[in-house]
């Protein structure tokens, strides 16, 4: 996303000397977008929660299955701000035309930064095969926005509980099997069977580093963002 501005008075002298003023006045600027970046997440965050990608996950019993992961919600809350408070803006300045382009990108650190973090990724119990060969190493964020349709866990494949067999209506486990279902599966609603095809994220809510749940979001609010900027800088500039 970008935004361009120029300075419109017809005295030459005068947009020049305007335009090495804001030159000088590089790092306010960069900082207007930094604070425009950071309130508009705090203004938005839920709203981007509820998006259609993100509440699929959250609400699709077999997709938490799949994931593996009980406080799904909890955690994609943490890792969307961090993602997204990972955009930075830089300034090209266009001396012939004496104006400048604000645009905004993620830094290089976001996925190495987001994967480092303690949530995103658990160690279950295993055998010393496993073990050894980090066979118990569920690394779901890394899975969820990186790995696209490619097999990551080899060997097994999920087996949803149909009609959530494994849970009553109030999401509580089911006396009857509860201690087979929590001993076996981490959210109850379904379990890693044997199985040559193996396992990979579900095709809807695979990702990649330029197309993942994330980056849908942001594409999805960019436009909002747009206008929240440019508000932003016409404040600045006294508009």
């Amino acid at each position: 996303m970008a935004i361009n501005l120029r300075i419109t008075t017809s005295n030459a002298e005068i947009r020049r000397q305007i335009f090495a003023e804001l030159q000088k006045k590089e790092s306010v600027l960069l900082n207007i977008g930094r604070r425009a970046v950071n309130d508009f997440i705090g203004g938005t965050l839920t709203e981007m929660m509820q998006s259609n990608v993100i509440a699929e996950i959250i609400s699709n019993k077999r997709y938490r299955g799949e994931i593996g992961v009980e406080n799904i919600g909890v955690l994609l809350r943490r890792f969307l701000r961090m993602f997204l408070k990972h955009i930075e803006p830089e300034i090209k300045w266009f001396t012939s035309r004496q104006s400048f382009e604000m645009s905004f990108a993620l830094n290089s650190r976001v996925y190495n930064d987001l994967l480092a973090e303690p949530g995103a990724y658990f160690v279950t119990g295993g055998s010393k095969y496993e073990i050894d060969r980090g066979m118990n190493e569920v690394e779901w964020l890394n899975w969820l926005l990186l790995a696209g349709r490619r097999r990551v866990v080899h060997g097994f494949s999920f087996m949803f509980y149909k009609q959530n067999q494994g849970r009553d209506e109030t999401g509580q486990f089911k006396k009857s099997i509860s201690r087979s279902i929590q001993k076996s599966s981490r959210t109850g609603y379904g379990i890693m069977v044997p199985n040559s095809n193996g396992w990979g994220v579900p095709s809807q809510i695979a990702g990649t580093k330029d197309d993942n749940i994330f980056t849908r979001v942001l594409n999805q609010t960019i436009h909002k963002f747009q206008g929240f900027l440019e508000k932003r800088m016409e404040a600045y500039f006294g508009g």
